[in-house]
């Protein structure tokens, strides 16, 4: 698979280990917003949305989700925000770290003094059961379908701009590496860019030779001299 693109990104250099230039990957970045006149958010895109949950902060932290469409598949994350302790501090003093699995997120608040057992106002389940929720959306093809249908390789959904989608951005700034290396995207991709190229194949079903015999109207005696009645 060849990517043709106006960027780099990590996964390219899964190309170095060859690639089928018979098939492409033309990886243009469009943005959507339901704000939007010229540029509204299709209806494909929307379950992205849905299924997003919204920023939390507490103290100086702050917890940023993001859900991302990888070859039909979902990966939410989380950015763990930390700022400095004065309200002047520097750029220099503010710390951010990418998880994508629920232990890690719960470290960094514990860490933090972030508050998971708090509840909403609406939705009755505390924010560890909502998170739970959230990144038991990995791996699964939860709202998923549409982008398939409509051949969307990558999508990203960011609680910080609500609203917002993007298609086929850079992975590389949500530390997508973390899910998968540059060689695991790359052929995550191209599986996936090909099974959208030829959707119908499927593969020979196997028939045995007894099978295969009786189907060409034999049977076992065919072959063999059929004993002579006395």
């Amino acid at each position: 698979m060849r990517i043709i693109s106006r960027f780099q990104d990590y996964y390219d250099r899964g190309m170095a280990h060859g690639a089928d230039h018979a098939r492409a990957f033309l990886r243009e970045t469009f943005e959507y917003s339901e704000q939007s006149s010229t540029c509204p958010i299709p209806s494909h895109l929307a379950p992205l949305t849905e299924l997003l949950k919204s920023d939390m902060s507490a103290g100086r932290a702050s917890l940023s989700p993001f859900l991302i469409a990888f070859a039909g598949k979902l990966y939410p994350g989380v950015r763990c925000h930390v700022t400095g302790s004065a309200a002047d501090a520097p750029p220099s003093q503010s710390s951010a770290e990418i998880v994508y699995d629920k232990e890690s997120l719960f470290r960094f608040c514990v860490a933090h003094s972030i508050d998971l057992n708090k509840k909403g106002l609406f939705d009755r389940r505390t924010q560890a059961q909502r998170f739970q929720a959230f990144f038991d959306l990995r791996g699964t093809t939860t709202g998923a379908g549409p982008l398939t249908t409509e051949g969307i390789a990558i999508a990203v959904a960011v609680a910080r701009r609500p609203g917002h989608v993007l298609v086929n951005p850079a992975l590389k700034p949500f530390e997508f590496f973390r899910v998968f290396d540059a060689w695991q995207a790359y052929q995550e991709l191209d599986m996936y860019l090909g099974s959208l190229a030829a959707p119908d194949t499927k593969p020979p079903v196997q028939v045995s030779d007894p099978d295969r015999i009786k189907q060409h109207g034999f049977d076992k005696q065919s072959f063999r001299k059929r004993p002579q009645c006395k």
